[in-house]
């Protein structure tokens, strides 16, 4: 068997470092504070002593210091370990000889025995004498197991970074490389890194890649989240009017609250600039079957009557052309549903136009508000002749013909399937009256009947 340790349990390895240990008549001297219950680690490499503890020190989150004569060891180590204690796999390593392992906090020196380096002091500002310690600082490489990705052995893995925003650009946290706060807003943003903050997207993506670590919350509002597998989130996880897209094998540590959730998502920026995101998972209050149907109920009665004040007041200042559209919307319906549909589309086309300047933002902001207001006001005047249609006999009162649309117009957008089209139709076929009258200026061409 090639391999010297390969999916051992904890009992095999220290009896195979035992059994070595006694043959060659070498031992591994541990000094310093080494705290027992250490997460477990997965190493798979075939390599140089030195590689095979840099890959432990990655994957254990270690700050790693390799004098010489332990640096240029070439001495080959083949290991494939899965969830074994950091100590007893770094023992297994330095099993063929005598070494002295020092550690201080997340500090780890490995020196030989007997040499100038094994006598140094791993105290921080105690400089040992006889050969020189060389540190290694060339970039640990992430083995995937912890997601941890450390720049250099020197650098503190809680090392905060700097914050980087996007606004209609790319952005890429490369691999060894941390930054603070992200923030996206309608660009997209890849991480290969860390990023020792937040994540908020606003209109845009982020991709957290297979390796690569948030340790705040990663929040999309409008946007899109992507999860890789082996990608880490360390926070909460919230998604609102996007989607959010999470690979199994993605490790979430907080609350997932994505668009079928019930929760809160809060994004906001405080004094400094820092951009803050809040995730809350709320539980849903428990209703019966007959509390469920009064609610939709009320909610359709109060959202009936809000429409019935906002139509009085429209059928009241509205004169000419509120008659106007009231008029193309009796004549030719599905004309002005199939003209409806072309000014959707001819909206969102000009929205985007205008939102890729600057100056034109607050036009489209303008522009969307109008929008809304005249497309409400296209609907009363729908509504109106659809209830005059039925009533008319009765009473030729608008306002009573507005009263009873707006009840059936609610009252039917509560059936599944049904509702949703039907209250799209009517909005289309307002809409349509816009567009063919011109915001209601202008008269039908034929005469009233």
């Amino acid at each position: 068997m090639s391999s010297i340790v390969k999916q051992i349990s904890p009992w095999g390895l220290a009896l195979a470092a035992s059994l070595v240990a006694f043959g060659a008549d070498a031992k591994v001297k541990k000094e310093g504070t080494w705290p027992s219950g250490e997460k477990p680690v997965s190493i798979k490499v075939d390599a140089t002593r030195p590689e095979a503890l840099r890959k432990l020190a990655d994957a254990a989150g270690w700050s790693l210091v390799l004098p010489a004569s332990v640096k240029d060891d070439a001495e080959k180590i083949d290991l494939q370990i899965k969830d074994e204690a950091p100590d007893a796999v770094l023992e297994a390593i330095l099993e063929s000889g005598d070494f002295v392992a020092k550690r201080s906090g997340k500090m780890v020196t490995i020196a030989r025995a007997g040499t100038p380096d094994a006598s140094a002091d791993a105290d921080e500002g105690e400089k040992p004498s006889g050969l020189p310690i060389k540190v290694d600082t060339r970039p640990l490489q992430d083995s995937g197991a912890s997601g941890a990705a450390i720049d250099t052995s020197t650098r503190v893995e809680a090392e905060r970074g700097d914050d980087r925003t996007v606004m209609g650009g790319n952005l890429r946290v490369e691999k060894g490389e941390t930054v603070h706060d992200v923030a996206v807003f309608g660009g997209s943003v890849d991480v290969f890194g860390t990023v020792s903050g937040n994540l908020v997207v606003t209109g845009g993506s982020a991709r957290v890649h297979e390796g690569a670590v948030v340790k705040g919350d990663a929040t999309a509002v409008g946007g899109h989240l992507s999860l890789e597998r082996g990608a880490r989130v360390d926070g909460d996880v919230g998604v609102v009017g996007g989607w959010l897209e999470r690979a199994e094998g993605a490790i979430v540590k907080g609350r997932v609250v994505d668009g079928a959730s019930k929760g809160r998502v809060n994004v906001s920026v405080d004094d400094k600039g820092h951009v803050k995101s809040e995730v809350s998972a709320d539980r849903p209050r428990e209703r019966g079957f007959f509390g469920n149907v009064a609610d939709k109920l009320g909610s359709a009665l109060r959202n009936a009557a809000l429409l019935f004040v906002f139509g009085v007041v429209v059928l009241a200042l509205g004169g000419q052309r509120v008659e106007n559209m009231r008029v193309e919307a009796a004549r030719a319906p599905m004309k002005s549903l199939a003209l409806g549909i072309v000014g959707v589309i001819g909206a969102a086309v000009t929205a985007a136009l205008l939102c890729i300047t600057v100056i034109g933002i607050p036009v489209a902001a303008i522009g969307a508000l109008v929008g809304i207001i005249a497309t409400y006001a296209s609907i009363v005047a729908v509504l109106t002749t659809a209830g005059a249609a039925f009533l008319r006999h009765r009473t030729q009162n608008p306002y009573v013909h507005l009263a009873a649309a707006c009840v059936v117009f609610f009252l039917v957008g509560l059936v599944p399937y049904v509702g949703s089209v039907f209250i799209a139709i009517v909005t289309l076929v307002g809409i349509g009256t816009l567009v063919s009258t011109r915001l209601g200026g202008h008269a039908s061409k034929k005469p009233q009947v």
